[in-house]
Parts: C-alpha cells; sequence; structure tokens
C-alpha cells in the first residue's frame, strides 16, 4: 500500500485483495471508501470488521479446526481404573470442587468475570446468571423436537446441578428432579435459591464416592451439560454407567461431553501425580461414550457439535433413548 497518509485507489484495490480475496465491486465503491476513510489506518480497520471478512475467516478456523480433530493422531486416554485408584480420583476432584463451591460457586459453572463471587451480588449479573439456565433446559425441548422423541416428564437425574440455574428450568418440565452435585456449598446454594422460587419438586444429593450412584432411584431422563468434562475419564465413564442403569425402559438422556481435544492424553497415575489446577478439563472419547450407551441399552438419536468448551473444540452433545 501507499506510503502517504491519504487512502488511494490502490489501496482499496489492495485491501479487497487481502482481506476479502477479490476486487472491489466497482468505481463507485473505491470512490466511496476513499470519500469516507480520511487515511489507510480508518479503511483497513473497516476491512477487518466487515462481516465478509470475520465470516470468511471464522469459517476457514472452523473447517481448520474439524479437519484437524478428523485427522488427529490418537493419544491414549485411559478409561478404566481400579476401585483404589477410582477413588483416588474422586478424591482429589472432590477436594477441587469443593473448594471452587466454597470460594468461587458461580463463576465456577460460568467462567465468566462478573459471575465471580466480588461481581456476582450486582443484580443484573446475578440475573443473567440465573436466566442462562433456560437456554440449557430448553435444549431437551430442541432435541424433542428434532427427533421426534420428546420427554414426557416423570423423574430427571441432573448430574452437577451447580447453585441451581438449569435445576430451576427442569423443575418446569419434569415430575421430580433429583439434583447431584460433588459440592456441599454449591448444593447448599441450589437448595437456597430454590426455595426462594418456591420449587418443592427438587430432591438435592450430596454424592461423596460413586458408591452414592447405586442409591439413586430409577429416572425417565437423565440430563448433564458442562459437568462431566472436569472428571477424569475413568471416572466420566462409570458415573454414565451407572447413571445409565438408572433409566427405566423408554428412559431419555441428553448429556454433553468433551469428546476429543487437540493432544490430550491421561495415564492415572500420571495425573495423580501432578499438583492439581484450579480448575481441569478431561476427554472422554465420543467413541466410548456411544460404547457405553450401547453397553447399557441405548440408542443415540442425535449427536451435535457444541462450544460448552469454548475455545476447545470437540465438544458434543448427545441425545438417546433406553430400550431394555
Amino acid at each position: 500500500m501507499s506510503n502517504d497518509g491519504g487512502l488511494t485507489e490502490e489501496d482499496v484495490v489492495e485491501g479487497y485483495r487481502v482481506f476479502l480475496e477479490r476486487a472491489p465491486e466497482s468505481a463507485e465503491v473505491i470512490a466511496l471508501h476513499r470519500a469516507g476513510h480520511p487515511n489507510r489506518t480508518s479503511f483497513l480497520h473497516a476491512m477487518t470488521h466487515a462481516s465478509e471478512f470475520t465470516n470468511r475467516v471464522a469459517g476457514l478456523a472452523v473447517r481448520q479446526a474439524l479437519h484437524g480433530q478428523l485427522i488427529a493422531p490418537v493419544e491414549t486416554i485411559q478409561h478404566e481404573a481400579p476401585p483404589e485408584t477410582m477413588t483416588r480420583l474422586l478424591d482429589r476432584i472432590r477436594r477441587q470442587w469443593t473448594h471452587l463451591g466454597d470460594t468461587e460457586p458461580h463463576w465456577s459453572v460460568l467462567t465468566a468475570d462478573r459471575f465471580k463471587a466480588d461481581q456476582i451480588n450486582d443484580p443484573a449479573n446475578l440475573a443473567e446468571f440465573h436466566a442462562s439456565g433456560e437456554r440449557e433446559a430448553r435444549l431437551i425441548d430442541l432435541f424433542g423436537q428434532r427427533t421426534g422423541v420428546p420427554h414426557h416428564g416423570g423423574v430427571c437425574i441432573e448430574l452437577g446441578c451447580g447453585v441451581g440455574r438449569v435445576t430451576r428450568r427442569l423443575a418446569d418440565r419434569f415430575d421430580k428432579v433429583i439434583a447431584l452435585d460433588i459440592s456441599p456449598g454449591n448444593l447448599a446454594l441450589c437448595r437456597a435459591f430454590l426455595d426462594q422460587e418456591g420449587v418443592t419438586n427438587v430432591e438435592t444429593r450430596l454424592m461423596q464416592g460413586l458408591e452414592d450412584f447405586d442409591a439413586l432411584p430409577e429416572a425417565d431422563f437423565f440430563f448433564t451439560a458442562i459437568t462431566l468434562q472436569h472428571n477424569p475419564p475413568p471416572v466420566q465413564k462409570l458415573i454414565l454407567r451407572k447413571i445409565f442403569q438408572r433409566l427405566r425402559p423408554n428412559g431419555l438422556a441428553l448429556f454433553q461431553v468433551l469428546g476429543e481435544a487437540a493432544g490430550y492424553s491421561f495415564e492415572a497415575e500420571s495425573y495423580l501425580s501432578t499438583p492439581p489446577p484450579a480448575m481441569e478439563m478431561h476427554v472422554l472419547r465420543r467413541a466410548v461414550a456411544l460404547a457405553e450407551m450401547r453397553d447399557q441399552g441405548l440408542y443415540p438419536l442425535d449427536v451435535v457439535a457444541d462450544a460448552h468448551t469454548g475455545d476447545i473444540i470437540g465438544s458434543v452433545t448427545i441425545y438417546g433413548q433406553k430400550t431394555a
């Protein structure tokens, strides 16, 4: 582009070629740019913020990410572990989420700064946080519409209820909700919120060990989002197995997992030898989740890629029905 401060015709043509990969539509368009932008900086800013440019770049990034996932080498991920190791895995996660539930209960659910403990009491922030629960719960309606297999009330098991933002909306859709969480602090806030809302059809349960899943009653629906991914793969797999076993015939499951992540691997003893981060993310391969469904008599009705893991590409939401 030119070195002087004014915007030239050549600047506009080159800008189109570089950022939009095409020529300007006409001489009139070039003239409009030259008249509307006092210098090259203003014009380049307009080019990089044009919807045509952002859509092209975003589309390219998504295509590259999806293709990269398709051809990525298969990393080693341990999905089974002996009972003693499982106890240690769960104990680490319990300590981590007990701390988060005591210090940052809302932020640990939705990791935006406005939901941190020092900002969540702003009425607008708290209202936004609770309103987001309907967006998640509405997925139940959408997947039912897409597949032609809607839910029919009954008992819903919710894994990872947190402070109750989705639980409140599930209570509108089911006769009874059994809300599970590993954090005593989260459950206390969840119960207080539901009481405040006048909700009476939710039972909260603290899950302190994998054996607690064996005490769950039979259910007609299973729901979880942005929860399983915070558990090591062997824990995720066993939790799914135990909850799938509690589903009645024709019962439905809508659950989200991080099904792939570039470069992720897992070996239990190596993992346990490292200090825990503030919050961790783990993969449960789609193939493993689908195989567990099959083994427990569930048929997958739909699998949709989602954005539940932010910049990490590979999360999916799976909808299935128990046939036996």
